[in-house]
C-alpha cells in the first residue's frame, strides 16, 4: 500500500512540476489586417463584436503546434510597460492536459503581446508567424510588390 502512495505522489509530483505543457491546438481569432478603428481594441472579447468581418481558425496540426510552442514557451513578462498593444490577433491556447486551464494571447498589429493579462516582451518573429497563418495572402502580396519595383525600376 506504501509503495502505491508513493508512486501516486512521484506521478504526481511529475505532472505538476512541468514547465513544458504540451499544447493541444490553437484557436486563433482575428480581425483584417490594417483594419482602422476609433479606439484602440484591448484583449477583451468585446473587440469581436465585429463579427462580420472575424476570421476563426483552428490549428491543431503537430508541426504547427511544435513551432508555436517553441515561440510560446519563451516569451517573458515585462516589468513596465506604457501602454498596451492595439489587439488584432487572439490566441486561445488549450493544453493536452485536461485540468489545465487555456491561456489567452493577444498581439497587435504591429507589435505588443498580452498572455492572461500580462505584457510580454516583443517577439517580432512570434508575430510574424501568428500573421502568416492568419493573413497567409501577406506573403504573396509582399512577393507581388517586390516584383512590381525591380520589373519598373522603382
Amino acid at each position: 500500500m506504501k509503495k502505491l502512495h508513493l508512486l501516486f505522489l512521484l506521478v504526481l509530483f511529475i505532472n505538476c512540476s512541468s514547465d513544458n505543457l504540451t499544447i493541444k491546438k490553437v484557436h486563433i481569432l482575428s480581425l483584417p489586417e490594417n483594419m482602422q478603428g476609433a479606439t484602440s481594441v484591448g484583449c477583451d472579447w468585446t473587440f469581436f463584436g465585429h463579427v462580420d468581418v472575424m476570421e476563426d481558425t483552428l490549428i491543431s496540426n503537430k508541426k504547427y503546434i511544435s513551432e508555436f510552442e517553441k515561440y510560446f514557451n519563451n516569451l517573458k513578462a515585462l516589468d513596465t510597460f506604457r501602454y498596451g498593444p492595439d489587439v488584432r490577433i487572439k490566441c486561445l491556447v488549450s493544453y493536452k492536459q485536461k485540468d489545465r486551464i487555456a491561456d489567452t494571447l493577444c498581439f497587435g498589429e504591429f507589435g505588443g503581446i498580452v498572455l492572461n493579462g500580462q505584457h510580454m516582451q516583443n517577439d517580432s518573429l512570434f508575430l510574424e508567424f501568428i500573421k502568416k497563418t492568419v493573413y497567409p495572402h501577406r506573403g504573396n502580396l509582399i512577393e507581388k510588390v517586390q516584383r512590381y519595383r525591380e520589373k519598373h525600376g522603382l
